[in-house]
């Protein structure tokens, strides 16, 4: 059949191209053979066949030679009606292309265009069948007729793969036509119900010089609008972070960091729920969820109890973000088969995001992202995340260093108990709510005796162990109610809020009584000289601090290893 038709169509073709040509050698032809058949009926007999004078032969050979010029006539004529038909021809059909190509440029749409130039080469070539084929980087697309069902060229015996070799040539009797574009590379098959000419190949190929910057163009113009919206988007992304960067900067506490993070996480990464898991504990099962948003119940409490179980954590992803230090992301959570997947605890969760938080090259915590949507995160949000994680990290050292400073600042560095500054900050306080309640408030000042002495034998390391020893003692033997300090060298202060001189005194025989037993080495026992004062209404600070102060002196006065009240 399709045999057939091609013949068809080529006799079809024929006879519109030189009718006028047929109709005139026909027309000389049969003149000529009218003219020698009345010439045999006249004569009884065909020309060549008789005795001619020469006035007969001069008469047949002129009617020969004007059948001959009539016949050759004819096919000049027939080929010039055909030069100027071809003529006009390809006038209309570049006006056509111009047509056409100006349709495409202002067609925004890509697609669009690639279905108005695949229909316009109706117009130029007769076809049956029709492929347009897009290549970049080695993966092929059909875009036309049906965009995305490459597939379906299979079906037909195509394989793009190797129609690059057949450009210019007849592939599974498709001829194939290349096209340059900005990004891609276009391959046009076409399936000819003729052979294909000479002249069509030449439009085909001036088709092809018009369309192919046009194509060219619209795939620069596309790919500089999306570069444009991704550094637009990137752009905005940056700047969305240094907002929550200055907000961060504002916590003042690990806590404050941590729930604000949550917040800011979920809308930056577009994310479900997020929320902050504790990991500075070294026993793992000791982890807890610090803060969270929007996280469902039954998520808190998996994570809060059963996944603190080694079978799971260790097996985790959220472990393997700990113990690399590094993000983690993982976009297919319902395929994850380890442990960690929590037995079907996040069914509709299906992409996840694990951020660290590092101290001291230690994880403390980890932020976890977590989205419905499947194949959320990409490498972009990779690098907002390492981002994340130092600048997180950074505020939480510098939280930690802040914290330090504040603990050294009212802390003696050597004992590990408050020192002189905080005393007087604390002994107002105290006075304040002694005065306001009505209750009663005493102060405890005493030193070690002949501790200078010890350090001129043993050495002051040996006298900062002695001091070191007697701070822990304090902290050991005191009330948590009771407040001590070391005012410097070898002097204590004690602050006893709700106790009065006497129960102070009965406080300190015991601490002195161990202070007796710290002996270091077997070498001289430390004992304490004791001064003791009792809070009066309306007494300055200055006055209820001398007041324990002459008591001590009084117990040194009085052989040392003493405990005096004053009056």
């Amino acid at each position: 059949m399709l045999r057939m038709k091609r013949i068809t169509e080529t006799l079809k073709k024929f006879f519109n191209g030189h009718y006028l040509g047929f109709i005139i050698i026909t027309a000389t032809i049969l003149s000529g053979a009218a003219y020698f058949y009345l010439d045999y009926k006249i004569h009884g007999g065909w020309a060549f066949a008789r005795s001619l004078s020469g006035i007969e032969m001069l008469s047949y050979f002129i009617v020969i030679l004007l059948c001959g010029f009539v016949i050759v006539g004819g096919i000049l004529s027939d080929r010039g009606r055909l030069r100027r038909i071809k003529e006009l021809e390809n006038i209309k059909k570049a006006n056509f292309i111009e047509n056409v190509a100006m349709k495409i440029i202002t067609e925004p749409s890509f697609d669009k265009k690639v279905y108005m130039a695949a229909n316009a080469l109706r117009n130029l070539v007769s076809f049956e069948k029709l492929y347009v084929i897009l290549e970049k980087e080695g993966k092929f697309s059909l875009i036309y007729p049906e965009a995305g069902n490459t597939a379906m060229l299979h079906t037909i015996g195509i394989y793009p793969e190797e129609i690059k070799m057949y450009v210019g040539k007849f592939y599974k009797g498709y001829y194939i036509v290349k096209i340059d574009l900005y990004d891609y590379t276009g391959y046009v098959l076409l399936f000819p119900i003729s052979p294909i000419t000479d002249n069509e190949k030449q439009l085909l190929e001036k088709y092809k010089k018009i369309i192919e910057p046009l194509f060219g163009n619209a795939r620069l113009i596309l790919a500089i609008k999306k570069s444009k919206n991704r550094v637009e988007k990137l752009l905005g992304r940056y700047k969305m972070m240094h907002r929550f960067i200055l907000k961060l900067q504002e916590a003042g506490t690990y806590e404050e960091v941590y729930w604000t993070i949550v917040v800011l996480a979920r809308t930056f990464f577009d994310s479900d729920f997020t929320f902050v898991l504790d990991t500075n504990d070294l026993d793992s099962k000791n982890w807890k969820i610090v803060a969270i948003k929007n996280v469902p119940e039954s998520v808190v409490n998996f994570f809060n109890n059963v996944f603190l179980e080694e079978r799971y954590i260790n097996d985790s992803f959220i472990f393997e973000v700990v113990h690399s230090k590094k993000p983690l992301f993982i976009n297919d959570l319902q395929d994850y088969s380890a442990p960690g997947g929590f037995d079907g605890i996040l069914k509709e969760i299906n992409s996840w995001l694990g951020i660290p938080f590092i101290i001291d090259d230690k994880v403390v915590a980890v932020l976890n992202i977590w989205s419905k949507e499947g194949f959320k995160f990409n490498s972009e949000d990779m690098i907002f995340a390492y981002m994340l994680s130092d600048i997180v990290s950074s505020i939480l050292v510098r939280i930690r260093y802040l914290e330090k400073l504040d603990e050294y600042s009212v802390t003696d560095s050597l004992t590990g108990i408050y020192n002189k500054r905080e005393f007087y900050k604390r002994i107002f306080e105290e006075i304040k709510r002694s005065s306001m309640y009505n209750k009663k408030l005493s102060v405890v000042i005493f030193d070690l005796d002949g501790f200078k002495e010890w350090n001129d034998t043993y050495g002051h390391l040996e006298g900062d162990k002695v001091l070191k020893e007697l701070g822990n003692l304090l902290k050991e033997r005191l009330r948590n109610t009771d407040i001590p300090f070391r005012f410097g060298g070898d002097e204590f202060v004690i602050i006893m809020p709700d106790t009065s001189a006497d129960n102070a005194g009965k406080a300190m025989e015991d601490i002195s009584f161990r202070v007796k037993e710290l002996i270091l080495d077997k070498r001289k026992k430390i004992t304490l000289s004791i001064g003791i004062a009792e809070y009066k209404p309306n007494e300055t600070v200055e006055e209820f601090i001398e007041r324990a102060d002459k008591a001590m002196y009084a117990a040194k006065n009085a052989g040392k290893n003493k405990i005096k009240i004053a009056n």
